[in-house]
C-alpha cells in the first residue's frame, strides 16, 4: 500500500486516502425468531405441496379406474340421486297397482252391469255354463252297469269261472279290477285271514273282490284295471258285481275273460 502512494507522489497524481474499519455484528434475538418463522413458513409450504402432489396421485389412480374425483377433506360426501330412484321406484310401484286396481273395478263392475242389464248374453251364458256344469257332474254319476265293459285279468293262463254271478279265479297270483274305480271299503275277516275290497264305479255300480291275503289299496283310492289291487294264493279270490240298491248282479256272461252283459 505504502508502494503505491510513493509511487503516486512521484507521479505527482493527487491521492485521496481513507481508513475503513470493521465491526463485529452482533446476533440479535429476533433472528432467531424470524429463523423459527421462517422454518414453520417451509413445513407449511412442504405440507402444501405434499397435499397438492397426494391429491393429484389420488386423482391419477381414479381417473384411471373411472371413477369421479372427490376431494373428502373440502368436499362433503353428498348422496342424492339413489334416495330419488328409490323414491322414484316406490312411486311406480305405488302407481302400477293403482292401475291394477283400477282395471280390475272396472272388470268388476262391466261384468255387474251386463248381468243387470243383458240377462241373457253371451257372458252370462258362458258363466252359468261353467259353474252350474262343473257342479252337476261333480255332484252324480248315475250311469248303469251296462254302460261299463268289465275285462278280467287271467292268473298263469287261467281264466275266471263264473257260478250264479259270482266269477271265480281258482289261481295264485296278482288280482285286478275289472272296471276303474274308486276303493269304498277294506274289510278284513279274522276267521279266513281274508282281505275283501269294495270298489265304486258309478253311483249305480261297483264291485267287490274277496279272498286276497294281501292288500295293496287303501280307502278313497284310486283304482286301476292295469294295476293289481292285491294278491290271492292258490285259493283263489272271487269277484261280484252289484247294481243299484246293492243287488247282485248274475245275467251275464264271461268270454274270453271279458264281461257280457244279457241283453
Amino acid at each position: 500500500m505504502n508502494e503505491k502512494l510513493q509511487y503516486a507522489s512521484m507521479l505527482d497524481i493527487p491521492v485521496n486516502t481513507c481508513t475503513i474499519t470493521y465491526k463485529p455484528v452482533k446476533k440479535r434475538r429476533f433472528l432467531k425468531k424470524r429463523k423459527s418463522v421462517s422454518d414453520d413458513a417451509k413445513s407449511a409450504l412442504m405440507n402444501k405441496i405434499n397435499s397438492e402432489t397426494d391429491f393429484g396421485e389420488r386423482a391419477e389412480e381414479n381417473l384411471v379406474n373411472d371413477e369421479p374425483v372427490v376431494e373428502t377433506a373440502d368436499a362433503p360426501e353428498v348422496v342424492a340421486a339413489p334416495e330419488k330412484k328409490e323414491k322414484n321406484k316406490k312411486r311406480f310401484r305405488i302407481s302400477a297397482v293403482a292401475i291394477e286396481l283400477a282395471v280390475i273395478g272396472a272388470l268388476i263392475a262391466t261384468i255387474a252391469i251386463t248381468n243387470a242389464l243383458y240377462p241373457a248374453s253371451g257372458l252370462n251364458a258362458f258363466f252359468k255354463s261353467v259353474f252350474k256344469g262343473g257342479e252337476t257332474v261333480a255332484a252324480t254319476d248315475d250311469r248303469a252297469y251296462t254302460e261299463f265293459s268289465p275285462v278280467f285279468a287271467a292268473n298263469d293262463g287261467k281264466g275266471y269261472v263264473l257260478e250264479n254271478g259270482v266269477a271265480t279265479m281258482p289261481a295264485a297270483g296278482s288280482i285286478y279290477a275289472a272296471v276303474d274305480g274308486k276303493v269304498e271299503k277294506i274289510t278284513y275277516n279274522e276267521e279266513t285271514k281274508k282281505y275283501s275290497v269294495r270298489i265304486s264305479h258309478s253311483d249305480a255300480f261297483s264291485s267287490e273282490i274277496a279272498g286276497l291275503d294281501f292288500a295293496y289299496v287303501v280307502e278313497g283310492g284310486t283304482v286301476y284295471k292295469n294295476l293289481p289291487v292285491g294278491y290271492a294264493k292258490e285259493s283263489g279270490s272271487t269277484t261280484c258285481f252289484f247294481g243299484e240298491n246293492g243287488a247282485v248282479i248274475s245275467d251275464f256272461e264271461i268270454v274270453d275273460n271279458a264281461v257280457v252283459w244279457a241283453a
